[in-house]
Order: structure tokens, then sequence, then C-alpha cells
């Protein structure tokens, strides 16, 4: 448990890795649960700036609108495809507003 809290930031995060850990750990017999199998069942995106701003209820249109970026832009960036010049200023001026990138 220790490790979700650490790895984690909501409640509903915890409760979706911890069933998915415990279904997988059912499945292959494992028991107690042990931080191996919460790694392998964990999202490895679950840092990105894509699901950080999703979890605070920014999306592509929402961001699109606030800043007024190409929706396009926006999902290079989120791909980590938009040339890093234009990644920096983006990023700077959604720091810059208070998102939490």
């Amino acid at each position: 448990m220790d490790y979700l809290a650490e790895h984690l930031t909501t409640p509903l995060q915890v409760e979706q890795h911890l069933t998915a850990a415990m279904e997988e750990a059912f499945i292959a017999g494992i028991k107690p649960i042990n931080v191996e199998l919460l790694t392998e069942t964990m999202s490895k995106r679950i840092d990105d700036i894509e699901p950080r701003l999703i979890r605070h209820g920014y999306n592509e249109r929402v961001i699109a609108e606030q800043f007024r970026y190409r929706p396009a832009d926006i999902r290079r960036l989120f791909k980590g495809e938009l040339d890093a010049a234009r990644a920096k200023e983006m990023t700077a001026e959604m720091r810059e507003a208070g998102l939490p990138i």
C-alpha cells in the first residue's frame, strides 16, 4: 500500500490500481501482493503530462480553448512530438496560468 501511496495522487487511482493488482494476483496465485506485481499492473504513463492534466480537468479541448492553441499542437505535446522550443513555450504558459505541469 505504501508503494501505491508514493506513486499515485488520488484515492480513485489507488483503488483502481489496487483492484487491478488484486485481480492479477488472484489469476497468478500470488499471495501477498508484492511491489513487482504492482509495478507490472500500474500504467507506465501515469505521471506524463496528459494524464496529469486530465486528472485536473484539463483535456485537449479545454486547453485549446483557454490558451488558443491548435489541438494538433496539444496532441503533439502530449505525445512528445512537438518542437522542443514550442513545447517549452507552451508548458511555460500553462505553468504561469497555474496548471499542474
